[in-house]
């Protein structure tokens, strides 16, 4: 009798997860290869949906692993209650679900059946006594139109839910040939992204920061380019998120910033005046354990005086309530570099975060500085975020100016520092080696670009 039940539980511990005891993918996989075989010869139709819940690191992360696993038993029991007889749920690994969705009698079922998963969301989950609100992200892919075979089928609706995570979660969508295609084209990105380093495709360009009052070069902005051989130059808006998905940012974070330190005691070493080298930090980066160390070590190697680097962090970034985040602040600031807030107004910010920020300066957005004169609202968004700067101490620096009245209002306003193309564009090391040279009498100043 004990070997039998011993028998019966690896039987079923092959076959189903322990956690929530719905069948496993390898069941599910059989499942579906049975479900195909039987659409293939009565000309009948299915789909699956790949589902996977938004949030739930925080949940884990507010109440523990043990918390976590509850949710998941909760959520698999809601689930399961919504879906017909000859449906099937399985979990897929993590907190993520497989759903085979029988169209046989209705062709609009799987979306009938989407919309229910995603409506049985609204009620929250109460775990140790805690309400947690949750929704989720559901791919969609239909027999025929998305795979004739188990994994392809899995996969285009794995690509779906991941185009629903990427614009907006808490909703459903079918798989098309676009998301296909911009996977595909995000894959090879991917193995090109690898090599660009070893292979010399990545360029740092400069771009200046002047003093209003001085008409003197007080800062540069290091910028990341990749210079790829068929598509040309890629912004890092598109292939930094790319960095970081792949894991790639911990090694182009670092070099961007070394490049950057020694190009800026370069400088020093030529008899330049002193200016402060800003580079970017991406989220990601930021939060990797080692970048204090890695910081540390770029200026040991490099030469370049702390006090010579400023560091810039996005909004969203500097004002999550995390003691980490905090701490890698304070560490940096100890080490004597500056720290600025890219794109400040973007986000939404805790002014009482904010005010206990170890930060240095509040840079513009390009959007706003880009609306004076066309638009009140930019106007009075730039005007209050130099008045804040003012009344927290800290310097404040617009970006992306590019004309003769965007100097005049920020002039008016007591905004002095400044970046743009009405004085520089982003240039390669080269080019701005040359405007500093210029620049090396010190009684030359800086004019705007003709």
């Amino acid at each position: 009798m004990t070997k039998i039940k011993a028998e019966d539980e690896v039987a079923f511990m092959a076959y189903y997860d322990s956690l929530t005891m719905l069948p496993n993918r390898r069941l599910f996989e059989k499942n579906l290869e049975q479900k195909i075989e039987r659409c293939q010869s009565k000309d009948l139709q299915c789909s699956v949906i790949f589902l996977d819940l938004d949030g739930f690191k925080s949940v884990n992360d507010t109440i523990g692993h043990k918390g976590g696993d509850q949710l998941l038993i909760k959520v698999a029991k809601r689930l399961k209650r919504i879906l017909g007889p000859d449906d099937i749920i399985a979990r897929f690994g993590g907190d993520e679900f497989l759903i085979l969705v029988n169209s046989f009698k209705c062709s609009n079922r799987v979306k009938i059946v989407a919309d229910e998963l995603l409506n049985a969301f609204i009620t929250p989950f109460n775990v140790s006594n805690q309400d947690f609100f949750i929704t989720c992200s559901a791919g969609i892919a239909v027999y025929l139109k998305d795979g004739t075979v188990t994994q392809s089928l899995i996969k285009n609706a794995d690509i779906a839910m991941y185009s629903v995570k990427y614009s907006g979660k808490n909703k459903y969508a079918f798989c098309t040939e676009k998301m296909k295609a911009d996977v595909y084209s995000e894959m090879l990105l991917s193995n090109d992204l690898n090599n660009a380093i070893e292979r010399d495709q990545l360029e740092v360009f400069y771009q200046p920061q002047i003093n209003l009052c001085s008409k003197k070069i007080i800062g540069v902005e290091a910028l990341l380019r990749w210079n790829h051989p068929e598509l040309g130059i890629i912004a890092p808006g598109v292939f930094i998120p790319l960095a970081e998905k792949i894991g790639l940012i911990n090694s182009i974070g670092p070099w961007i910033l070394k490049q950057a330190c020694a190009k800026n005691k370069s400088w020093q070493n030529l008899g330049f005046a002193p200016v402060t080298m800003a580079v970017n930090l991406s989220g990601v980066q930021f939060m990797n354990k080692q970048i204090v160390n890695q910081v540390e070590e770029i200026l040991q190697v490099t030469g370049l005086d702390a006090k010579y680097l400023e560091l810039e962090i996005t909004e969203s970034t500097a004002i999550q309530e995390s003691d980490d985040e905090f701490s890698i602040l304070v560490r940096l600031k100890n080490l004597g570099v500056s720290i600025a807030i890219d794109d400040f107004g973007t986000e939404y910010s805790s002014l009482s975060r904010l005010k206990n920020l170890p930060i240095d300066r509040l840079k513009i957005d390009i959007q706003f500085i880009q609306g004076i004169g066309k638009n009140k609202k930019d106007e009075a968004i730039t005007n209050i975020i130099i008045e804040l700067a003012k009344s927290l101490q800290l310097k404040v620096i617009a970006e992306g100016v590019e004309n003769l009245e965007q100097v005049q209002f920020l002039e008016s306003r007591m905004c002095h520092d400044v970046q743009g193309y009405h004085f520089y564009p982003p240039m390669n090391h080269k080019d701005v080696d040359q405007v500093m040279m210029n620049l090396l009498d010190d009684s030359m100043e800086i004019s705007a670009v003709k």
